[in-house]
């Protein structure tokens, strides 16, 4: 009777031990679980984080082409207000010709 209860508290050890191991066994794929989770989430976090650099890039470059088509711009409109061009009186001074 002894032995017979010495060997049922080593059963109920082992099967006290078994059960704290399919807890923590489950604890653990919980665990991974959530870790896989989260690291899609990043992973989707961090895809739409290089999109809207990607369109922030995109955007910055067609500013820069915007403004060097403006500085052309200005350029030309400067040299324009700077050029002098040939003026013809003619126009002017025939008729005071003709009238003397």
């Amino acid at each position: 009777a002894e032995k017979e209860a010495q060997l049922n508290l080593e059963v109920e050890i082992i099967t006290n031990s078994l059960n704290q191991m399919k807890i923590a066994f489950n604890s653990e794929q919980l665990l991974r679980q959530e870790c896989e989770k989260q690291l899609e989430d990043f992973k989707s976090l961090t895809s739409s984080q290089n999109e809207t650099i990607q369109k922030l890039k995109e955007a910055e470059e067609k500013k820069q082409e915007e403004l060097s088509r403006a500085n052309l711009l200005n350029e030309e409109i400067s040299l324009k207000i700077n050029t002098y061009e040939p003026v013809s009186y003619t126009h002017l001074t025939l008729p005071t010709i003709y009238s003397v």
